[in-house]
């Protein structure tokens, strides 16, 4: 992607972002939207398991959410706060006090989270994923919006690796918090 000013196609049609340079936007469909940028660790991460190792990646979410972890309660609630609330009360889970927040005309709740190191339940993760990828490594950044109507619209900043995540939320949440959302109001 060029740097600056983007628009979404399929994933909330004609949504604007700002992006600096060196941005790939590899999911733009009705359901789902991703970026990352082309570093190094993506390069290698991509190499190992065909994925980023840091990502923004968004989602509606009519329905609570499913984890491949065994112990882990899917994510619950009709609301924004309800579905942090619901990771914050997850004993496997370490997470961040919840944060309000407002992303052009959504309000919604943000919460850190990662798998507690104690927690001794198992992950299945993806079968294609490989060994020496650690789902206790992980740390993700959850921002769950209330939309218009109902439904909420969940964006995920997240890391595979816990050393790279503050310094990646730090060049990714610019690009979050630019975003403006259409609804085709």
């Amino acid at each position: 992607m060029p740097p600056g000013s983007q628009t979404t196609r399929a994933f909330l049609p004609g949504s604007t972002f700002s992006v600096p340079e060196g941005w790939v936007n590899n999911t733009d469909s009705a359901d789902f939207y991703g970026l990352f940028p082309d570093t190094p660790a993506n390069e290698a991460e991509f190499a190992l398991s065909e994925g980023p190792a840091q990502q923004i990646f968004m989602g509606i979410v009519d329905t609570p959410g499913v984890t491949p972890c065994e112990g882990i309660a899917a994510t619950s609630g009709s609301t924004a706060a309800e579905l942090v609330d619901s990771l914050v009360a997850n004993e496997a889970l370490v997470t961040s006090e919840p944060i309000d927040v407002t992303l052009g005309a959504l309000t919604g709740t943000r919460v850190d989270a990662y798998i507690d190191p104690d927690w001794t339940g198992s992950c299945t993760g993806n079968s294609e994923d490989p060994p020496t990828k650690d789902a206790k490594d992980y740390r993700g950044r959850f921002v769950f919006l209330d939309l218009p109507g109902g439904g909420k619209l969940l964006m995920i900043v997240d890391s595979a690796h816990a050393a790279d995540f503050e310094a990646f939320l730090a060049e990714a949440m610019p690009v979050v918090e630019s975003f403006r959302f259409d609804f085709g109001q």
